[in-house]
């Protein structure tokens, strides 16, 4: 284990954690308690760094064969052969007992719906998201179809409970929430709407949402937490739920370990491509916090120097989702943060691309309540209907499964 890299990780956590009050109270903006959680996560399990130190080597090792693949011609320079990928999601709106659907935190099945294309429509660079300079991840999200005992679902569910959530008290209101009402994480990606996110032993009650990352897939703290402001409510507004996603499939801040950039796949937030930063400006003026863009003289480095054939310095990416600038001016992932975060889905998280959350098992009573003649039951051309009996009655037929 390298011992170094978890101090450097640690001091970097603890750094945040510290922090975390400061811009909460300064920003104007969304703000992302993942990294503040994920410091708690590094004191409460001795493992917790060592797994993510691995993943990221193993995603660096992964991202310099997609290169040499991409140089060689065997695989396109935006491509890594995997083709489009979809995500089963169940979203679980958590509303103060007696509040009326549509209203606060128990938000309409409308306003999910509007999230989920939101989403979409950020991860496929289309429609109010597209950006010249943005890419098709090339990964899709469905409202889940079937729940994990295979009865019919709309993908979600409402809970009397846990409208506000606090981060207080070693994190137990988000562990509790998702132990009872999460469903199999290795099959959905689960994301619960709530009222409010706080942290009221620090005085902040203006958290937007927070993930968990691709290390902790299928445990109990799996999955992405939404205020309901900022789920679905307008395009700028579901950033939010764009950028936790992002978290989820493993994208760090853009900030995320400050200026170093000696090696740009192993320092800062691990992706070549995102120039390096160090702070957050909270609106859409352009900054410049680092002066370490051309530090790594390798030709995976795009801000290498110009008289090197690369960019050279750049500021900081505030048009890039996963950085802490205004909502208004963030459109678009970059190609490296496409790579990073379609290796975690296909490696950490290929459950999800197995699960059958998004193929539908029935919608509705057909109304048949009698078949005369089943021995000369047929169809031309072969029906692509099953037939099944979720009634209480029984049918005398023996098979009644005709394909």
């Amino acid at each position: 284990m390298n011992v170094f890299y978890v101090f450097r990780h640690l001091c970097y956590l603890f750094f945040f954690s510290l922090t975390l009050c400061i811009r909460l109270s300064a920003q104007t903006t969304h703000f992302c308690a993942t990294e503040y959680l994920a410091a708690q996560q590094a004191l409460n399990d001795p493992n917790y760094l060592h797994e993510q130190q691995i993943i990221n080597q193993q995603t660096e090792a992964a991202t310099y064969s997609l290169w040499q693949e991409r140089d060689n011609g065997t695989q396109s320079r935006s491509s890594d052969g995997w083709g489009l990928m979809t995500i089963p999601v169940v979203v679980h709106i958590m509303a103060a007992p007696g509040q009326n659907i549509g209203t606060g935190s128990n938000i309409s099945d409308q306003q999910v719906y509007d999230a989920i294309e939101h989403l979409n429509e950020a991860y496929r660079n289309t429609v109010l998201y597209d950006m010249a300079t943005g890419h098709d991840i090339e990964v899709a999200f469905c409202l889940a179809q079937r729940t994990p005992t295979d009865a019919y679902t709309t993908g979600i569910t409402r809970h009397n409970t846990y409208a506000t959530i606090d981060l207080s008290n070693n994190n137990t209101d988000n562990f509790n929430m998702k132990n009872t009402t999460a469903w199999n994480q290795e099959r959905y990606l689960n994301i619960w709407v709530v009222g409010g996110i706080t942290k009221a032993d620090q005085g902040i009650y203006n958290i937007a949402g927070f993930s968990s990352y691709a290390s902790e897939h299928g445990e109990t703290n799996d999955g992405v937490v939404c205020r309901f402001d900022y789920f679905g409510t307008n395009t700028d507004a579901s950033k939010v739920i764009v950028h936790e996603v992002g978290h989820y499939l493993n994208l760090y801040h853009t900030f995320a370990g400050g200026c170093p950039n000696t090696s740009c796949l192993a320092q800062g937030d691990f992706v070549c491509d995102t120039s390096p930063d160090a702070l957050s400006s909270g609106d859409c003026n352009a900054i410049n916090s680092c002066a370490t863009d051309d530090d790594d003289l390798s030709t995976y480095n795009p801000f290498r120097a110009i008289s090197m054939g690369g960019l050279g310095d750049q500021n900081d990416p505030i048009d890039n989702y996963m950085d802490y600038s205004d909502r208004a001016c963030q459109n678009l992932f970059t190609q490296g943060q496409k790579d990073r975060m379609r290796f975690a889905l296909n490696v950490y998280r290929h459950s999800l691309l197995e699960s059958d959350g998004c193929q539908a098992t029935f919608l509705a009573d057909a109304g048949i309540i009698d078949i005369k003649q089943p021995n000369n039951f047929s169809c031309e051309p072969t029906p692509i209907v099953t037939l099944k009996n979720f009634g209480t009655n029984i049918l005398t037929a023996v098979n009644i499964n005709y394909q």
